[in-house]
């Protein structure tokens, strides 16, 4: 079962409808202090949602700590960086040069809620 823990959130405004984007990445969207879904090669993640909010409402964003997210692929090795799938907005292993929102703190196969240390610094070099 995937865990939360101490977490850093920050409200912003969903720019669109995110209702079906929770535990997701999210990204800066092109308004002020709004995010829109992560789910474009390389887009630059800040965290992942934690509530699931429509277009106007406010995005809760973990922008570190542990949250639960989605495995958008197998996620077998704790430690591995994981970046957005560009299809669903799930965790897969992040590839060179991706934009790595975290690390794999429990294990997941595909689809599944896992549990990533979110810390959207890291760069991919894998």
């Amino acid at each position: 079962m995937a865990i939360e823990s101490t977490q850093t959130c920050i409200s912003f405004t969903a720019e669109v409808d995110l209702s079906s984007w929770q535990y997701k990445p999210v990204k800066i969207g092109s308004a002020n202090m709004t995010v829109d879904k992560a789910d474009a090669d390389n887009d630059p993640t800040i965290g992942i949602l934690q509530n699931k909010p429509v277009a106007g409402q406010p995005a809760e964003v973990c922008v570190a700590g542990i949250s639960k997210a989605i495995a958008g692929a197998a996620l077998s090795t704790p430690g591995a960086l994981v970046e957005c799938e560009v299809t669903t907005g799930g965790m897969i292993a992040a590839a060179s040069g991706g934009f790595a929102i975290g690390r794999v703190v429990q294990t997941a196969a595909d689809t599944e809620v896992c549990s990533i240390l979110v810390s959207p610094t890291y760069v991919a070099t894998a």
